[in-house]
């Protein structure tokens, strides 16, 4: 029997959320039907179309802001039309700041509803969004579905599916040395590099303190690589200033959003992460070192393994982190060591098959609880 899906995604440049939502799309089998929903035009749209996905443009403004409270509800009726001419079985959002309009399609068409909680969540959040009201939700994490659990929401309401990577297309490159910036200097250096939107949710700030204090005990045989757009330009410039203050100039490398992240990321030797994200799980796969620090607990990373498959440490203190790395610079054989046992784990356990598979499963229970 053929199952129709209807996606609904914001739209614009592809993010993290966005190649978790393709990946998805890609594993599905025959037996079920996507239509996805963005609220934009951008590179997801056309992505979508490029694959024979049908992809559908429709403005739903921030539920939650004070000026939309009329519009939002307009908006809403017009996502209600739209569905309706599909006939979808379920509805899932791909962000949890949907959840109200997710919400609403539920309550008007009476068919379930699954919302992808992402980003870090609270009380106030679940509340905020209404994901206490899905059918189900997708918890990314131990510590979201931790969240999620602590706020009475029923344990068979939520499922705990990791992010997952093309391992085809993030693999290690013989490119390794390459320089991600184009620096041409005197001889190879160590490229340590952080992923992310350059605002304070991902915390460069953080990242460029750390590089400071590897800079005073290693000096000129390390460069630092931000790579993101500039998202908030106060936050952008207090980065650059401190970068200058200390010193960093020649050593630090601003690269702004790339397309070509599998190429980037075999230019690095390490990658940081100070907020989480699928680009973990990409450097994993690149066979990169990865380093976590101040986001998730060791013993809480499924993945990524403490000493196994990379480094996570519960601190982003700079001094702290300026350790782990001075470690590693100085021990290229652990990098290898745990770049390659992150490969191995990222083809056995993170390819787009896997989350696909528990994804369908969790439709089949759903809609199986909706006939009975």
């Amino acid at each position: 029997m053929l199952r129709r899906i209807l996606y609904v995604s914001k739209g614009g440049n592809i993010d993290g959320s966005h190649r978790q939502l393709l990946l998805l799309l890609k594993g599905l089998d025959a037996s079920y039907e996507p239509t996805v929903v963005c609220t934009t035009e951008g590179q997801i749209v056309g992505q979508l179309r490029s694959a024979g996905i049908r992809a559908e443009v429709l403005s739903l403004r921030p539920w939650r802001k004070p000026r939309h409270a009329i519009h939002r509800y307009q908006d809403a009726e017009r996502l209600v039309a739209l569905a309706r001419s599909m006939e979808p079985a379920c509805i899932h959002a791909s962000d949890m700041w949907l959840g109200n309009y997710v919400n609403w399609l539920r309550w008007r068409l009476r068919i379930p509803s699954i919302v992808h909680v992402r980003g870090p969540v609270t009380w106030r959040g679940i509340w905020k969004h209404r994901l206490y009201a899905a059918t189900g939700l997708i918890s990314i994490s131990p510590k979201i579905t931790r969240v999620l659990r602590s706020a009475y929401i029923r344990a068979d309401r939520i499922v705990q599916i990791e992010d997952a990577v093309d391992v085809d297309s993030f693999r290690p490159s013989k490119n390794r040395l390459a320089d991600v910036s184009g620096h041409t200097g005197d001889g190879p250096v160590l490229q340590i590099g952080l992923v992310g939107r350059i605002e304070p949710a991902k915390r460069q700030l953080e990242f460029i303190r750390a590089a400071l204090e590897v800079q005073r005990h290693w000096g000129r045989q390390v460069r630092f690589v931000l790579i993101g757009e500039v998202r908030n330009r106060a936050y952008g410039a207090e980065v650059s200033r401190l970068a200058q203050a200390g010193g960093l100039n020649g050593q630090l490398a601003l690269i702004g959003r790339r397309e070509d992240m599998p190429d980037v990321l075999n230019c690095l030797d390490v990658l940081v992460s100070l907020s989480g994200g699928s680009v973990m799980y990409e450097a994993m796969s690149c066979g990169l070192c990865v380093v976590s620090a101040g986001f998730t607990k060791p013993r809480e990373s499924i993945h990524l393994r403490d000493g196994e498959t990379g480094i996570v440490t519960p601190t982003a203190d700079p001094r702290v982190l300026a350790a782990i790395l001075g470690d590693l610079i100085e021990h290229p054989d652990t990098r290898r060591r745990l770049g390659d046992a992150a490969r191995t784990w990222a083809v056995r356990e993170l390819s787009h098959t896997r989350i696909a598979a528990q994804t369908t499963a969790f439709y089949d229970r759903i809609l199986r609880k909706r006939t009975l």
